[in-house]
């Protein structure tokens, strides 16, 4: 014992198992296929309750729920060392698919349609090991021999069935091997129908994938073109909603319309009547002219609505003019009217910008003859007084007179200070010029006299 290390530790390692969540079926219980999915190992499930170990039930096929549902328990899963196989899912439907075969095999057997041809030969092997046959060749020689001693007996037994005559020298054995001959034969035809069967579905199968699959095309074309289909139709709601929009609208337009025409025709019948009156005042206070004069000018009033008619020519050209006013439609006349509205405003327009340029001119006219007057008060200053002036001009340079220095204001000086003041009329002149230059160059603007320049704004 001394000499046992005392670092003798022994080592342990935790394993977990992860878990895992397990679908439930339509009825609410887990099928073991299921549950063997996930967990291969798994073949039942427990849980704990009051410090107990309780399991599932199982039916062979599926898990149970516990009284009072699944609830939020912690459920563990039982692991074997294989996999859990249930071919049948229970023992009771293993019997009854036992007896159904059995049922189908007598049914078979009480054909004898089925068994008119002799049987096949064959060799039944025993289920024991080659070694052990190759070693006692002497046993296997008298099983052959008693095999084909049954092969026989079954070969007349048939024959005897045939014929309507029973053998009743048969052993028990032989009786039972006899069956046991049938049960398979019946068995192997069992099962080719069964191949055959299958077969046949197989090929149903494929016929209606095939024609699954042509139906899927032609939902798919179907929705394709529903997709187009509502697409017109969301454009053409659109539409509709914009036909209805503009048909309000036309609707309100014509209203409008009509009212125009009543106010043009309202109109219209007021300058007609307006006209026919001046016609009949021309008449009554011009007779003489009518005669004489047909160039002249009329000058027409009306005290209350009408100022007067400017430049009006004889009265034939005045009843040409009723004639044509009276031939005019509503629309010549509302073109007559805009045109003329038109004109108005180019008017107005041409007469706001002469105004501005009259405005413009006038400052500059102001500046010049203050610059001017401001001249003529410096030369009056400096012809009379002897002090120090400083005369300031937009072109000349400034210059200083003392006073204590006379001997400079000569008549070459005064001189100079003249031909200043000539430059600086001369470019009133100029800006005058200028002036009657720019307003007189616009053909459509009223001209401006030089003496209203003059004039104080």
């Amino acid at each position: 014992m001394e000499n046992k290390p005392e670092n003798d530790v022994r080592l342990t390692l935790r394993i977990y198992v992860e878990p895992v969540e397990v679908e439930l079926d339509q009825e609410g219980v887990i099928l073991i296929t299921t549950l063997q999915s996930a967990l291969p190992g798994a073949f039942g499930l427990y849980f704990y309750e009051n410090d107990c170990r309780a399991s599932l039930r199982f039916d062979g096929n599926k898990l149970l729920p516990p009284r009072g549902g699944w609830k939020n328990r912690k459920y563990y899963a039982s692991l074997g060392c294989r996999t859990f196989d249930y071919p049948f899912g229970s023992y009771a439907n293993a019997t009854k698919q036992f007896e159904r075969s059995v049922n189908s095999i007598q049914r078979l057997l009480a054909n004898q349609k089925l068994f008119d041809n002799n049987f096949v030969k064959r060799d039944f092997i025993t289920s024991g090991r080659r070694k052990a046959a190759q070693q006692d060749s002497s046993l296997v020689h008298a099983k052959i021999e008693n095999m084909q001693q049954l092969l026989t007996s079954s070969v007349k037994h048939n024959i005897s069935e045939r014929v309507g005559t029973t053998d009743n020298k048969q052993t028990p054995l032989e009786q039972q091997f006899v069956e046991l001959a049938r049960i398979s034969t019946s068995k192997d035809s069992i099962i080719e129908q069964q191949h055959a069967d299958i077969k046949i579905a197989n090929e149903k199968l494929e016929q209606k994938e095939r024609s699954m699959k042509s139906l899927q095309e032609g939902l798919s074309k179907l929705m394709e073109s529903c997709g187009v289909k509502e697409k017109e139709l969301a454009f053409l709601r659109g539409l509709n909603q914009d036909q209805k929009f503009m048909h309000k609208k036309v609707n309100e337009l014509e209203n409008r319309l009509m009212d125009r025409e009543k106010v043009i025709a309202a109109q219209k019948k007021e300058i007609e009547f307006l006209v026919r009156k001046v016609a009949i005042l021309s008449i009554e206070q011009f007779p003489s002219q009518k005669l004489s004069n047909p160039s002249t000018s009329l000058g027409l009033a009306n005290g209350t609505t009408v100022k007067a008619f400017e430049s009006v020519k004889d009265d034939s050209d005045q009843n040409d003019k009723e004639a044509e006013y009276a031939k005019m439609t509503t629309e010549e006349l509302v073109n007559v009217l805009a045109r003329i509205k038109t004109r108005n405003e180019q008017l107005e327009n041409e007469l706001n910008v002469a105004k501005e340029k009259y405005q413009q001119l006038s400052e500059i006219y102001i500046a010049v003859m203050a610059e001017n007057t401001k001249l003529m008060a410096q030369l009056v200053q400096e012809q009379e007084e002897t002090t120090k002036i400083i005369i300031k001009k937009g072109s000349c340079s400034a210059t200083d007179i003392t006073a204590g220095d006379e001997s400079k204001w000569t008549p070459e000086h005064l001189i100079a200070l003249k031909q200043d003041l000539a430059v600086s009329e001369k470019r009133v002149a100029k800006l005058i010029y200028m002036i009657n230059a720019l307003t007189k160059s616009d053909g459509g603007e009223t001209s401006i006299a030089q003496d209203d320049l003059f004039n104080p704004l």
